[in-house]
């Protein structure tokens, strides 16, 4: 048996499993309720640590949520870190 691959976008991955142009998707892909309703999830395998980048020659210390409320803060779109920068950064002022 061989496998095929296909680079989509992650945005683009619960679209290309309910059309049924992939059989399934491999990536750091969240359980969510709404994901959940489209998708069937495997057991939780892996779990991993989040963690926050900043360029080498900044000053930025980061040490809790309400640090990060001052700068600029980049997500990948439709992910759970959306959600939560959404709703632990920007909801709440």
């Amino acid at each position: 048996m061989t496998a095929d691959y296909h680079d989509i976008a992650f945005q683009g991955l619960p679209g290309a499993i309910q059309s049924k142009q992939v059989d399934l998707a491999i990536a750091a892909i969240s359980e969510t309720p709404e994901r959940a309703e489209a998708m069937d999830f495997t057991n939780v395998y892996y779990i991993s640590e989040d963690g926050v980048l900043a360029r080498a020659d900044s000053d930025i210390t980061i040490g809790s949520a309400d640090d990060l409320a001052k700068y600029k803060v980049g997500v990948q779109r439709n992910t759970v870190y959306q959600d939560w920068v959404q709703t632990t950064l920007i909801d709440t002022g």
